[in-house]
């Protein structure tokens, strides 16, 4: 990291993600106390560089409330950033559905930058889902600074917006950048 740092790079370290997913073997089984403590020992290495920015971002459970995150939570003065990851399944899973209770609880509250730490959809709920990504006003969500989304075809469902096929990169362009 310092390789960045040294040059200004500000570096988001989203260590653990989906920690609360990967809880059965042979993947991370830890409990909350043991990640927690782990990110502590992260935080505390990285402690002296201003350009680290620790950020924390569980997995949306299939719309699980986003009080069921707070054992995993490691606390306000070892978190720069928050968010979750969403993947929605259904046209009902809005940006809403995938992300409001936590943005209410971990960012708002708290006035730490919200950022999606990866997203994806399928072909039928992809161009969808990317207009609702990227139309979210700043008045609802003004903590909302970033978005990532998983450029990758895994397990034949195809999540990819610029390597996929001509089709949906024409839309994602139009999406993002209108009559370009």
């Amino acid at each position: 990291m310092r390789k960045f740092t040294d040059k200004g790079v500000v570096v988001w370290l989203r260590f653990g993600h989906e920690m609360n997913w990967y809880v059965n073997p042979p993947r991370y089984y830890g409990t909350p106390a043991g990640f927690v403590t782990a990110w502590e020992n992260v935080a505390k290495a990285v402690s002296d560089n201003p350009l680290v920015m620790m950020f924390w971002s569980p997995n949306n459970l299939g719309g699980s409330p986003a009080s069921d995150l707070d054992e995993w939570y490691p606390g306000d003065d070892i978190v720069n950033l928050v968010g979750i990851d969403c993947y929605p399944q259904e046209t009902n899973q809005t940006f809403e559905y995938c992300y409001k209770d936590y943005y209410d609880r971990f960012s708002a509250s708290k006035q730490k930058p919200f950022a999606i730490g990866e997203t994806g959809a399928d072909a039928e709920l992809k161009e969808n889902w990317v207009k609702q990504l990227v139309s979210q006003s700043k008045v609802d969500y003004p903590n909302y600074v970033s978005i990532s989304w998983i450029e990758y075809l895994k397990q034949g469902v195809d999540f990819r917006l610029l390597m996929g096929d001509e089709e949906t990169l024409e839309q994602t362009k139009e999406t993002l950048v209108p009559s370009h």
